[in-house]
């Protein structure tokens, strides 16, 4: 027994090790530059998970379920594929990189055997100081910044960073490392959330304090892209938290403090920051984001009578079953995580697809012991769920291993998966 226990014991080391390693080169390093070469790692560091997945004696309900799900999916995908031949599309998607969100998730469902659902919500939430703070410094030391964000940030395939970071000329809306202000806006709304959560669930004084600084420090990032997702998300979710206290009668002092910060402190902390830090193009992209949420036209620039996925709307009709699979379409899908599931996989896809979230939403909120980490979960789901109307935000550079975490914590809470909510397999209790 003791030779078991120690057998685990050293497993988990090596998980925790590994997640570190996983994340940090995903987030920071996703590429190696040689020359005028590149090589991407997120790929053969996934293909090393799934070696040692390969290798576990017993896979997690969760995980099992999860590559039933993936495997569901690429079906899909192959029938979309042919479908999509037949009307004359030619193949120019990669099967395999809209997948691999869902193998990700498979991946987590059993490495949350092995560490706990807080471990990584925790290291996560400090994973990400570095990002937020060279957002911060994109809007208000722009040329260091763009020079480090173009030399190490950005890449041929997404033109956000050149166009806002170019020259070192004064930047209008902060990408970070996401390439994306909308990218960056959905990240760092995770972020905030993980920070929070680790903040309402601290034992020590002073982690209460730093972890409410880190969530703080998350929000002026967000504030720092000008993304109406942020803004918006901010909004719903500190409703969503007051609503979930009042209902649940969770009202301690910790939580008063937290409140008090969200409440009052952010918004301050957000002006003061906007009107003596951010540049004036930075202001006004942010009173125009909040002009387009108060009037309702906040999804205008895409689904309006003008908007980019306006043609991808109007194609429906030719594969709304199945979709197109791995072949590519002569017009734009990308601003959208529902017009990509549709497109690639149909009616089916979506139908499902939007199906898990519920089923996890609800396995989360239906849970016996209700907390702020569970509760946390819930509402990052809710968060992933809701941006995914206006971002494709399960493919977004250098963050999607956290997004698919998410999927995978709040499927911990399905099934037989309990243990990795608290605690992993060695383990004691983190909460």
């Amino acid at each position: 027994m003791d030779n078991d226990n120690a057998v685990i014991d050293r497993r988990s080391a090596w998980v925790k090790r590994a997640v570190v390693t996983w994340l940090g080169l995903a987030l920071y390093w996703p590429v190696i530059k040689i020359g005028t070469l590149q090589f991407r790692l997120d790929y053969p560091l996934l293909f090393v998970f799934l070696l040692w997945l390969a290798t576990e004696r017993r896979w997690e309900r969760s995980a099992v379920n999860s590559l039933l799900v993936a495997l569901f999916f690429a079906c899909l995908i192959v029938i979309g594929t042919l479908w999509g031949l037949r009307l004359g599309y030619p193949i120019g998607a990669a099967l395999f990189g809209f997948l691999k969100f869902f193998v990700t998730v498979v991946v987590w469902n059993q490495i949350l055997s092995y560490v706990s659902v807080f471990w990584v919500v925790r290291f996560v939430s400090i994973l990400g100081i570095p990002a937020a703070v060279l957002a911060v410094m994109q809007v208000g030391v722009p040329a260091f910044a763009a020079n480090l964000t173009l030399r190490w940030y950005s890449s041929g395939a997404r033109t956000a960073p050149i166009s806002l970071l170019g020259g070192g000329e004064s930047i209008r809306r902060a990408v970070s490392v996401f390439e994306s202000p909308v990218y960056a806006g959905v990240a760092f709304l995770i972020l905030a959330i993980s920070a929070i959560v680790i903040a309402l669930t601290a034992y020590r004084k002073t982690e209460v304090i730093a972890f409410s600084v880190i969530a703080l420090v998350y929000v002026i990032a967000g504030l720092a892209t000008g993304s109406s997702t942020f803004i918006l998300g901010v909004a719903i979710i500190g409703l969503t938290w007051v609503i979930w206290m009042v209902i649940s009668g969770r009202v301690s002092r910790r939580i008063l403090l937290v409140l008090f910060a969200v409440v009052l402190l952010v918004p301050l902390a957000g002006w003061l920051y906007v009107q003596f830090w951010a540049s004036e193009a930075l202001r006004s992209e942010i009173e125009y984001q909040i002009d387009k949420i108060m009037s309702g036209k906040v999804l205008s620039s895409r689904f309006g009578d003008a908007g980019i996925l306006r043609e991808a709307l109007s194609r429906w009709p030719e594969y709304w079953l199945v979709g197109l699979g791995g072949t590519r379409p002569s017009y734009f899908i990308g601003d959208s995580l529902y017009v990509v599931i549709w497109t690639r996989t149909g009616l089916t896809g979506v139908v499902t697809f939007l199906g898990l979230i519920v089923f996890l939403v609800s396995s989360v909120a239906r849970h016996r012991g209700m907390s702020e980490l569970s509760f946390g979960l819930c509402t990052m789901m809710v968060a992933v769920a809701a941006a995914g109307v206006g971002a494709p935000v399960l493919s977004i550079p250098r963050f999607s291993e956290v997004i698919a975490f998410v999927f995978a914590g709040s499927w911990s809470y399905a099934g037989t998966g309990l243990q990795s909510i608290v605690q992993s397999r060695t383990e004691g209790s983190e909460l």
